[in-house]
């Protein structure tokens, strides 16, 4: 390899290298600052949980009301609405399925 050795090759690829790693030193945290950070991640968690669980309940009453309405004032759409739900729903079911499975996620069995 125009007139260098291998040993001259491997010395300044060391060379090199210590030169990479002298410009990028990575500074390692002190453990209490991997532990705020820690528990502020946490907090922000515990808060977006939160909000998505008022979010979802918030959504459970709107739709039980529509659905109580439906039943006792259009009983014939809520009988369709009914109908339909059954008929959609294994399709549904098997879409989801053959997207989980191309996706590689887990799945309840």
């Amino acid at each position: 390899m125009k007139g260098r050795n291998d040993e001259e090759l491997i010395f300044d690829l060391k060379q090199s290298l210590k030169d990479v790693e002298t410009v990028y030193e990575v500074e390692i945290p002190e453990h209490f600052q991997l532990m705020n950070t820690l528990i502020e991640y946490k907090k922000e968690r515990k808060r977006a949980q939160r909000r998505e669980l008022i979010i979802f309940i918030f959504t459970a009453i709107i739709i039980l009301a529509f659905y109580m309405t439906l039943a006792f004032k259009l009983t014939s759409v809520f009988m369709l609405l009914q109908i339909f739900t059954l008929c959609f729903m294994p399709i549904a079911f098997i879409f989801e399925r053959k997207r989980r499975n191309k996706r590689e996620e887990v799945s309840l069995r």
